[in-house]
């Protein structure tokens, strides 16, 4: 999540030495961790002073509250696995032309079966954020900037590089596929669909967008709703600092009956949630929607306003009340909230967020797919993590292959997350 403030924690305890100093030569590695290609060059800023030269570029360009400058420097400095900042720019006769926003950690990485974890391997990770490629960066620049980071890593930066939910048709994963021999990238980088919707600036105009067997649903399960609770149906919108207390204890109350729960993501009450809830409802960003069924909790569905845009980061509902719908109630109650909304400020899109679901292909106007994969240094480390994600990788491909042909896989994640939800 976000952008700029003194008051954000920055983590002084690993300040390594900066990687500014410009190579010269023909594609060659400097000495300091920068690399340069004819006019071009390319550096890494791996130090808090480093940043400050493109800081000016990184506000104009950042676009998603993940990769948001004072949210990222929030990040870093709350989360112990986190050691460093690891920005790569890209510069034309010393003008920022793009920014890969990423950090080092030291992480334990999941081998996973779908759901089953297999083993989780402790690895020197450079993990490149969603939403943190900033600026333009074309495809002989994307070939150099992967290039780049191999070098990097064989040089001892890191012992594997992880690219997240990069869009599919960008020069970006062009080269991050083309490039690489294949001993050093996923054979199986994970791909989905990516959907948002842009809102109109009417209710008329947003219902008269669905089909009419969708409208017909959704009229019908919003009256069974509130006839089953004698009217005492609320939604409230919390946006304030001091709303936060009243805002944890009752989504917590939901969350922690949830599938996500169980996996150990989405919505808790811990000192990093509360942090990250208190900057943006400090910076005006924090938008939360919660459902009440006769004065209790129901449902939440928690977003951050950006730029124009409705992010959408946390949603669950208590299961007790599965039948009624009570999730798809609340986003509909929200999104006629944002189309109400005037003024220079007023969302203009609501970005649904990672994976894919129904109410996604409902709702959506847009989509694009998206991949996120790993690059391996030349080490055994690298070579062993590799190997690992690439045996499980076949493993889960064939699974889900017969799951399908079974007409079993929805079955199967259904009742997984279940199992997740009862613990």
């Amino acid at each position: 999540m976000s952008d700029t403030s003194a008051t954000i924690p920055v983590p002084h305890a690993h300040q390594p030495a900066t990687s500014e100093m410009v190579a010269a030569g023909s594609a060659s590695k400097g000495a300091c961790g920068s690399a340069s290609d004819g006019p071009k060059t390319l550096t890494v800023l791996d130090t808090w002073a480093a940043l400050e030269r493109v800081g000016d570029a990184w506000r104009a360009w950042q676009h998603n509250p993940n990769a948001d400058i004072d949210f990222y420097r929030f990040i870093l400095g709350v989360r112990a696995e986190c050691e460093h900042p690891y920005v790569v720019c890209v510069e034309d006769d010393a003008k920022t032309q793009a920014l890969l926003v990423g950090r080092v950690e030291r992480v334990h990485v999941p081998i996973r079966v779908g759901y089953f974890k297999i083993a989780q391997p402790e690895i020197r990770l450079i993990t490149f954020l969603e939403g943190g490629l900033l600026g333009q960066l074309d495809e002989p620049n994307a070939d150099r900037l992967v290039r780049f980071v191999l070098d990097r890593m064989a040089a001892g930066d890191a012992d594997a590089a992880f690219f997240g939910h990069v869009r599919q048709n960008s020069a970006l994963v062009q080269s991050l596929k083309r490039f690489p021999r294949r001993l050093r990238r996923d054979a199986f980088p994970a791909v989905q669909p990516h959907r948002s919707m842009t809102i109109p600036d009417s209710l008329e105009a947003f219902y008269a967008s669905l089909s009419p067997k969708v409208r017909k649903n959704q009229k019908w399960q919003a009256k069974k709703l509130v006839e089953a609770y004698a009217q005492q149906v609320a939604v409230r919108c919390y946006t304030r600092e001091q709303d936060l207390d009243v805002l944890f204890r009752d989504v917590d109350r939901i969350a922690s009956a949830t599938y996500q729960r169980g996996l150990g993501v989405g919505f808790a009450d811990t000192p990093e949630m509360r942090g990250r809830m208190q900057l943006e409802a400090s910076k005006g960003w924090m938008q939360a929607f919660v459902l009440y069924l006769a004065g209790q909790p129901a449902a939440f569905w928690i977003g951050t306003r950006y730029r124009n845009r409705f992010f959408s980061d946390f949603m669950g509902y208590d299961s007790a009340h599965a039948k009624y719908s009570p999730g798809m109630y609340l986003i509909l109650q929200g999104i006629e909230r944002l189309c109400q909304e005037t003024g220079p400020n007023r969302v203009t899109e609501l970005d649904f967020g990672l994976g894919d679901a129904q109410y996604k292909q409902v709702l959506g106007t847009d989509g694009w797919m998206e991949e996120s994969l790993y690059l391996y240094s030349p080490s055994l480390r690298g070579a062993v993590l590799n190997l690992s994600r690439t045996l499980t990788g076949m493993i889960e491909r064939s699974a889900r292959a017969v799951l399908r042909k079974l007409q079993l896989e929805n079955y199967f994640k259904a009742s997984w997350r279940k199992r997740l939800a009862a613990k």
